[in-house]
């Protein structure tokens, strides 16, 4: 699932994944959009859901569809004037009992542009320290109009997530 508050580029950096050498126009996602990514030979279901302020409440009957494996969190690195309210956006989506345990990928977006975070200065601003016990945490610096780190970003979450099904299946086992 990927999550994030308006205007971070989430449907933008799906775009670039699934069509890297295309410049593709996007529009606010209104609800949200269901797409299937193949990345690394494992094949994603994956949900573009909208971060407008007023559609967030809807996050949680997201999340009880099933079936989430990941969290893609994606940031504007070059809006610190929002920081905060992503923040706490991700610190109510984190609370949800499905999303328990779950991977949590942040991409911090638009480091093509002049003065965009770094990944220090995003863990801080979202206060990720909280997370990284309870769950798989990274923070990627990429550009979804240049496809900057992108690729290194989607095999590294492939890999997590390979190792993760795979532990879930150990541990369905184990019941």
């Amino acid at each position: 699932m990927v999550l994030g508050i308006e205007n971070a580029g989430k449907t933008s950096v799906l775009n670039k994944i699934q069509f890297p050498n295309q410049k593709i126009a996007t529009v606010p996602t209104e609800s949200y959009d269901i797409r299937d990514v193949k990345l690394k030979g494992i094949k994603f279901n994956v949900w573009d859901v909208s971060g407008k302020a007023s559609t967030r409440s809807l996050w949680p009957s997201y999340y009880k569809e099933g079936g989430i494996d990941a969290i893609v969190w994606v940031i504007d690195a070059t809006d610190p004037d929002h920081f905060d309210e992503a923040r706490k956006a991700l610190e109510t989506a984190m609370r949800a009992p499905e999303l328990n345990g779950k991977i949590l990928y942040v991409l911090a977006n638009k480091q093509d542009v002049d003065g965009a975070a770094d990944a220090e200065t995003i863990k801080t601003a979202l206060k990720l320290k909280q997370y990284q016990d309870k769950r798989d945490l990274e923070v990627a610096l990429v550009s979804a109009e240049t496809g900057q780190g992108l690729k290194e970003a989607m095999d590294d979450l492939a890999k997590k997530m390979k190792i993760h099904l795979k532990n879930a299946q150990k541990d369905e086992k184990k019941t």
